[in-house]
């Protein structure tokens, strides 16, 4: 810490000093008072400082700051406590402004205070600073300080510590203990901020924090700070900090924070599994609508429960039985009946129509399913499931409804005639079933059909909808359709009856309609949390991630394929994605992170860092940015942590990419500008300026020439807000090639004078011509002078009022083939007539040769326009065409016809016939002309004409030929005759490529023709007759290819030999021969025969070296007939005919017996 030094101040008592140095030092002895040159009396006297006192205040020091030192080491010999000091209170200054001390006379002898209310000659120095280092109140400090009388000074007193002094009210810190604040206070200090180092940072008196899952606090005990421990807890292997008895889960697992001994402790509590996000208990059961688990202890994971099979509700109901039969949890517990009634003719179901049984327009019998309670636990499955809440209806069984169902019954009016037809067999559902029938329902509308239930789904089963739904009950992992069947009532008098609870139904048209809901297992996949079902391998698309369903270690688990986070905008970013939300100018850098916990893969958004905005860059705080001459640190504020770019550094640019520093200059196109800083830019003030003309600067009222004859002056016009510099023509002179001349002066220049004429009003300067001839040729010419050149003739002229010569044309003619022709002559050029005319236009004079008369040339004659000519078969017509420069004589064609052999003109589209070809006079798109094209006809073939496209067969080399229309060289078309079928003669007739037919004089033989293209041979193909085997010869009969027989169970084929190249009939495959049946079995196949009203034979096929054998096993014969294995149970048949239960087929060796413990009559 630097050390802080004082020096007096104007106005002041010394004594103030004096108390300075007494809080700084011990008084010493008096030996050191020879260290002024004298004792402190003579160190004051008139000797030391001059008669008047008025000498220099450091007339014994260099400096003040010398006198310092010198005084805050020495003063220890200034004073003793029994010596006196005085000083007079009337000085109107201890210290004057120009540094002097001015001292009043002092009595040498007691150096009394010469004050009204000063020190006394008994007061001491001693006893002033007893009475300072006595503990007091800030009060009487203040009167002991401050309370001296009127016009003396009040003395401000400074601290001194560890060998450095302190300013009142000033504060600091020790080396020795960096935490603790003190603060002076007019000569005490007193520590104001207490705290403690904790890892080399200071945590001051009542600061609480926390290091990792404890919290300290920092305490004061007596007078020494310390910290103690607040607060402890755990920490868990994400590092989360949890307090003594808080609970948390993970992995589905319950942890507790507890202190153990003396150490805090995560103990495990319980256990769980975790499936679809959810936690499951251990030993608990499940369904997910494709399979049954149970969490497992053992694993710690749920594991599906392989071939269990859920219970249906316990209970006595009934079920409409669907198309694939009853429930098959428990077999004991079900069993089925029927009731069939006759409707008027009318009755129908829905399209989508599930319930077994018969449902015509005439007769409904319908199937039921009964379940009976069994109390047999033993025979159950473990997976029991219940009637839960919902909008749904089963039928009543032993009078009553299972817990939370309401009862109701529907009577349909069966027609009275057909009574005798109605049937009942089996179980049935409540109701009555003699003149009508009548159905006892359970139904129940007490819950949400989105809510589904969970009841086994081994395979489809049905449920009434009930009457409060709009759809049918949800069941778990199970699909449904919505299905009806509609009894159509008797038609006189009918009598439904409907009554409590029931299902849906529609009453109309005399009939009676009752709603069910057939269910079916869905196909099996994975919850995808929303209530439905993701098909394994299925991808579906939730938030901003993809998942596909997987099957794994027999579980389904929905996998992210790829996933991303939804930012606050709504928009989807990928996994390790980074973008920037800003509000204001602060931003924030985020960044899509994945986070897999082993159970659930979760897409979260975190805060990289906070920033500042810098276009579409978030940019980290102390980042820093330059921007032209600006440079800018992104900072935060302290107090609403909002984030912006705060200026640091600025200058002024010059325009060309550097910056100017602030306060430097800067010269520019003769502008000198100084950098100044503004409140919210820096901006280029100006200082001072000139003209720029052709690079150079010119300074405010300078006048300079300039090359154009100009002389310039700068000038400077000052406005409100704006300086601007001009430069003004003060004086002009005629500039005549590449010289300047003032006014009036003359040049002489060939045959003319010229004299520079200034026009002040139009500001313009010009050479006038004063006098002079005309020059023409090189020569001069005096005014009147003619000259004649070709067919032209000029003459001088000299205009006054201008003062100019200049030469004009007086008479000519118009020039023709060399010659010269007067104006308003005539004369003659091939078929046109000219004649000359003169036009003026001031001093421009044109002589032109205009036609008079234009015709046409033809065939060297001249022919008036309208007059037609003919040549060939086109006539053309003379045609003239006037423009603004010229006229123009053509003959053009008006009519065209096109020529044929003969030399005959056909009009267009006029058609003529020649050797089988048809041509036309056709007008051709890119010519007037047309032209005989060919657009028809046909193929001149032996003299006869054949048809375009016809087809003909010469019958002598077996090919067909086509006539087809080409075209060659252009548009030119050719009719030609091309072969397009060839074939093969064989026995007199045609055959064609691939045909085949029968060799006559060799039975199972065929014959083949085959053509191929073959460049060079007639017409280009290459014809081949071949024969080969078509078959077999089976018992004189010619068999294909393929053809099977059997003798016995030996199968024969007729099969092509590759290898011989010949058809073969041989063996292909053999078979065994049941002994009760002709039928045939292949080898390794198995059957059973029975063997008299006991026994059956298991029978093998197989086959040992040519000939097929069994292998013979043996089974027992249940009552009906049917095979039984060894250990089975089942009725058999006995001696007398009887049926005996509690039979079992026992083996011995490689045989079978029956072994009955009872036997019963049916």
């Amino acid at each position: 810490m630097v050390e802080k030094k004082r020096f007096l101040r104007p106005n002041q008592d010394v004594i103030v000093a004096l108390a300075d140095f007494w809080q700084m030092t011990q008084w010493p002895s008096a030996d050191s008072y020879s260290s002024y040159g004298g004792s402190y009396k003579s160190s004051y006297s008139k000797s030391g400082y001059g008669s008047n006192a008025r000498q220099k205040w450091n007339s014994g020091y260099q400096s003040n700051n010398d006198y310092h030192k010198s005084l805050s080491s020495k003063v220890k010999s200034a004073y003793n406590s029994k010596e006196k000091s005085v000083y007079n209170s009337k000085d109107k200054s201890a210290y004057n402004l120009k540094g002097r001390y001015n001292w009043k006379s002092a009595n040498s002898g007691g150096y009394k205070y010469n004050s009204r209310s000063g020190y006394n000659s008994k007061d001491t120095l001693s006893n002033f600073a007893k009475g300072l280092s006595k503990p007091s109140s800030d009060k009487a400090l203040k009167e002991l300080y401050f309370s001296s009388a009127p016009g003396h000074c009040k003395p401000i007193c400074p601290c001194y510590m560890n060998g450095i002094s302190y300013d009142h009210g000033d504060r600091w810190q020790s080396k020795e203990d960096p935490c603790t604040t003190y603060r002076c206070g007019n000569g005490f200090y007193e520590a104001i901020v207490r705290g403690i180092m904790f890892k080399g940072q200071c945590k001051n008196v009542g600061t609480i924090w926390t290091e990792g899952c404890f919290t300290y606090q920092v305490r004061l005990i007596g007078n020494t700070p310390m910290y103690r421990l607040k607060e402890g807890g755990c920490k868990d292997e994400d590092g989360n900090c949890w307090r003594v008895g808080d609970q948390f889960k993970k992995n589905c697992n319950t942890y507790e924070c507890q202190i153990v001994g003396t150490c805090y402790t995560i103990s495990l509590i319980s256990k769980g599994c975790a499936f679809d996000g959810e936690c499951k208990e251990v030993n608990k059961f499940w369904h997910d609508g494709c399979a049954i688990y149970q969490c497992m202890d053992h694993s710690g994971k749920a594991e599906e429960v392989h071939n269990e099979i859920m219970y249906w509700p316990e209970g006595d109901y009934g079920l409409l039985k669907s198309k694939t039969g009853c429930p098959v949890d428990v077999a004991e517990e079900w069993s089925e009946g029927h009731r069939g009634h006759v409707g008027s003719l009318k009755n129908y179901v829905s399209f989508d129509f599930d319930a077994f049984g018969m449902y015509s327009s005439f007769v409904f019998i319908h199937y039921f399913c009964m379940k009976r309670e069994v109390n047999d636990s033993s025979i159950r499955p473990r997976y029991q499931t219940y009637w839960e809440t919902g909008k749904y209806c089963i039928m009543r069984k032993n009078g009553t409804c299972p817990k939370g169902f309401q009862e109701g019954y529907i009577t349909m009016d069966d027609v009275d005639k057909f009574e005798n037809l109605s049937t009942t067999n089996g179980s049935l559902p409540d109701g009555s079933y003699k003149k009508d029938t009548t159905f006892y329902f359970c139904c129940r509308n007490d819950g949400d059909i989105e809510v589904p239930l969970v009841l086994p789904k081994e395979r489809p089963f049905i449920l009434f909808m009930g009457s409060k739904a709009d759809d049918c009950q949800q069941v778990r992992g199970m699909t449904h359709t919505l299905e009806y069947f509609a009894f159509d009532d008797d038609d006189n008098n009918p009598m439904p009856v409907m009554n409590g609870s029931i299902p849906m139904t529609k009453d109309g048209d005399n009939s009676t309609e009752i709603y069910f809901c057939h269910y079916k297992p869905m196909d099996c996949g994975c919850d995808d949390g929303d209530g439905n079902t993701v098909l394994v391998g299925d991808k579906i698309k939730k938030g901003c991630s993809w998942f596909t369903c997987k099957e794994e270690q027999g579980l389904r688990v929905l996998t992210v394929i790829s996933g991303g986070c939804k930012d606050d905008k709504g928009n989807c970013r990928n996994e390790s994605e980074v973008w920037m939300a800003s509000y204001g100018e602060t931003c924030y850098s985020k960044r899509c992170y994945k986070i897999d916990n082993g159970v659930k893969v979760e897409f979260q958004i975190k805060t990289d860092y906070r920033g500042c905005k810098d276009e579409d860059m978030c940019r980290p705080l102390n980042y820093h940015i330059q921007r032209g001459c600006y440079n800018s640190v992104c900072t935060a504020s302290q107090s609403s942590q909002d984030c912006r770019f705060r200026m640091v550094k600025a200058g002024c640019s010059d325009g060309k990419g550097k910056c100017i520093p602030i306060g430097s200059e800067f010269t520019k196109n003769c502008m000198t500008y100084k950098c100044s800083a503004a409140t919210t830019k820096c901006g280029m003030k100006f200082l001072r300026g000139a003209c720029k003309y052709d690079g150079e600067c010119h300074a405010v009222n300078a006048v300079w020439h300039h090359a154009a004859c100009h002389w310039l002056k700068c000038t400077m016009t000052r406005k409100a807000n704006s300086i601007s510099f001009n430069i003004d023509s003060v004086e002009q002179e005629c500039n005549y090639k590449g010289k300047c001349y003032k006014a009036g002066d003359k040049v002489k220049e060939g045959c003319s004078s010229k004299q520079c004429v200034i026009d002040k009003e139009k500001k313009v300067a010009y050479m006038s011509t004063v006098a002079g001839a005309c020059v023409y040729n090189g020569k001069c010419y005096k005014a009147g002078d003619k000259v004649t050149e070709g067919c032209y003739t000029k003459q001088c002229f000299y205009d006054k009022e201008k003062r100019a010569t200049y030469m004009n044309i007086v008479d000519g003619g118009c020039k023709f083939n060399g010659r010269c022709i007067g104006v308003n002559m005539t004369w003659n050029s091939g078929c046109t007539e000219y004649t000359c005319r003169w036009y003026k236009n001031g001093l421009r004079h044109v002589f032109k040769q205009e036609v008079k008369q234009q015709k046409c040339s033809f065939k060297n004659e001249c022919v008036e326009e309208g007059t037609r000519r003919k040549h060939g078969c086109v006539d053309y017509e003379c045609s003239i065409k006037t423009t603004d420069k010229a006229q123009y004589a053509s003959m053009n064609p008006v009519s065209y016809a096109c020529k044929d052999k003969s030399g005959n003109c056909l009009a267009t589209n006029e058609e003529i016939e020649e050797d089988c070809s048809l041509y036309r006079c056709e007008s051709q798109a890119n010519s007037k002309f047309p032209q005989l094209e060919r657009v028809g006809g046909g193929c001149k073939v032996n003299g006869v004409c054949k048809d375009e496209n016809s087809v003909w067969t010469d019958e002598s080399s077996c090919v067909d030929y086509k006539c087809e229309r080409e075209k060659r060289s252009g548009n030119t078309i050719y009719m030609v005759q091309r072969p397009v079928k060839v074939g093969c003669r064989h026995d007199g007739i045609c055959r064609y490529n691939g045909e085949k037919w029968p060799l006559a004089s060799r039975p199972c033989f065929q014959v083949e023709c085959t053509v191929t293209k073959t460049p060079g041979s007639s017409y280009g193909f290459k014809r081949l007759l071949s024969t080969s085997p078509s078959g077999c010869v089976v018992n004189g009969i010619c068999r294909e290819y393929g053809y099977t027989n059997y003798v016995g169970c030996i199968q024969y084929k007729c099969q092509w030999d590759e290898l011989r190249r010949m058809a073969t009939y041989r063996y292909a495959k053999g078979g065994c021969k049941e002994y009760t049946t002709s039928n045939c079995h292949d080898v390794g196949a198995e059957w059973t025969e029975t063997y008299g009203k006991t026994t059956c034979l298991k029978m093998k096929c197989k086959k040992s070296g040519n000939s097929f054998t069994y292998d013979v096993g043996y089974l027992c014969q249940d009552a009906d007939g049917y095979c039984v294995n060894p250990g089975q149970k089942f009725e058999a048949l006995g001696y007398n005919g009887q049926r005996r239960k509690n039979c079992y087929c026992k083996q011995t060796g490689s045989r079978v017996s029956t072994v009955c413990t009872a036997s019963h009559n049916y």
